[in-house]
């Protein structure tokens, strides 16, 4: 990704803050298997193609409460893009293909 956000290892949330450019993770050693890890990796690296700097999503521009429609709209991309990554990584498992389907359901 050319001009990817900072990506930092602070505590135990997965977060993309848009302001700062910022994505955190936690640490690998935090998630039972190493796909998991970057399943999550891949849903926030798809909210930071949003920052202005990038495709401009207003989406992830503008703030939004929990469960709005901009907000649920922001995390199907999320989700969906992330879907398409861990198949392009080999990510193919049941285990991160569940989550993410209990995810775009919900």
């Amino acid at each position: 990704m050319p001009n990817p956000p900072k990506i930092g290892h602070y505590g135990g949330e997965a977060y993309y803050y848009p302001v700062k450019d910022y994505l955190n993770m936690p640490k690998l050693r935090f998630f039972r298997r190493a796909e998991l890890y970057y399943s999550v990796l891949f849903h926030e690296l798809i909210h930071s193609t949003g920052h202005s700097s990038r495709l401009n999503r207003p989406e992830i521009q503008e703030t939004a409460a929990f469960g709005s429609n901009t907000y649920s709209q922001e995390e199907l991309t999320a989700e969906i893009g992330a879907s398409f990554l861990n198949c392009q990584a080999g990510i193919l498992n049941t285990l991160t293909f569940e989550d993410s389907a209990a995810y775009i359901q919900g």
